[in-house]
């Protein structure tokens, strides 16, 4: 079933964006699936190995050839694959997209930090606030290592503030679904929705197919600058031990960070929607990375929905340490 693709209508934009949007083009949604045994096989046990662990209503792990986009390795806890094949919300993991996306509008300007404060950041009445608070100035590279909300959205109105309506644009033509809005919305805050994964929907393949592309720098018609400047975020992600959200958690436990191969990604925590509305308590984690990072292979994503959080939930530790343990496992053979 093709994913169903609601076309935003642009309302009054500077031609800089304009231009910018016009040069990105629809990139591939359907991609080759030529299922590797042995790969199969780690992922599944990893992924159900972690779903046991934690108890998730589902889990799901795709492996990707990262320079072809082929699927080699597609493993759903269901075995008609309908939560591998469906679109979903997955949180921040889309906010180095949306960064992107941002990029190819206004390459320049980028060097300058953001505060944020405990307390969140608000905009129209909604406050965007963050998993791991803190009073800090962040760098984007830093915005991306600890996952910050607050910042990824003072990000977006520098660039977006005049035309809400680019950035779904974009997203829609590298694969993303978007709930239909009520018209009265303020449109630049459903943008910051988007830019956080939130009422916009995508597929575990698909996703993994765009890091794909971040990783090999294909595609994306993204300055070369955008590019660099994302995968030190999500090098960060992994390997700054203040910060990163998939690297050592407070008890020197490693997430996604390993001493035999070197992996980048990004972690991505949502609450899910029940009965039209958020619940606090319910989460879809998700973690996509791609190894080694200095020449990237393979890009594999985890999605685990709603696992027992005991009043924690973390998204490097439950879906970074299966993408871990299965790069591991294919470095070694």
């Amino acid at each position: 079933m093709k994913p169903l693709i609601i076309h935003i209508v642009l309302g009054a934009i500077i031609f800089a964006g304009m231009s910018a949007c016009a040069r990105q083009e629809r990139v591939a949604t359907e991609h080759p699936v030529a299922i590797v045994d042995s790969l199969q096989q780690i992922v599944a046990e990893e992924v159900q190995a972690r779903v046991n662990r934690t108890e998730a209503e589902w889990g799901v792990g795709i492996m990707m050839d990262t320079h072809s986009g082929t699927v080699v390795a597609m493993y759903d806890t269901d075995s008609t694959l309908v939560h591998a094949q469906s679109a979903w919300e997955l949180g921040s993991v889309v906010s180095p997209l949306a960064l992107l996306a941002a990029y190819s509008i206004e390459p320049q300007g980028w060097d300058s930090a953001v505060g944020v404060c405990r307390s969140g950041f608000e905009y129209a009445g909604r406050v965007f606030r963050d998993g791991h608070a803190c009073d800090a100035v962040y760098s984007l590279s830093d915005a991306i290592a600890t996952s910050s909300n607050a910042a990824f959205v003072q990000y977006m109105l520098r660039v977006f503030g005049q035309q809400p309506a680019l950035l779904p644009e974009i997203l829609a033509k590298w694969g993303f679904e978007f709930a239909e809005q009520d018209s009265a919305c303020d449109a630049m805050l459903e943008t910051l929705e988007y830019a956080i994964g939130y009422h916009c929907t995508i597929t575990p393949v698909q996703l993994a197919y765009l890091y794909s592309c971040v990783a090999t720098g294909q595609h994306l018609r993204v300055p070369a600058n955008g590019m660099d400047s994302i995968r030190l975020g999500l090098h960060h992600v992994v390997w700054d031990n203040d910060l990163g959200t998939a690297s050592i958690n407070p008890w020197d436990m490693r997430k996604a960070q390993s001493d035999k191969v070197q992996i980048a990604g990004k972690t991505g925590a949502a609450q899910i929607s029940i009965g039209g509305n958020y619940a606090g308590n319910h989460h879809r984690l998700s973690f996509v990375g791609y190894f080694p990072e200095a020449n990237p292979q393979y890009t594999c994503i985890v999605i685990l929905n709603n696992p027992k959080n005991y009043g924690y939930y973390e998204a490097g530790a439950d879906c970074g340490i299966p993408v871990r343990r299965i790069a591991e496992r294919i470095s070694t053979e």
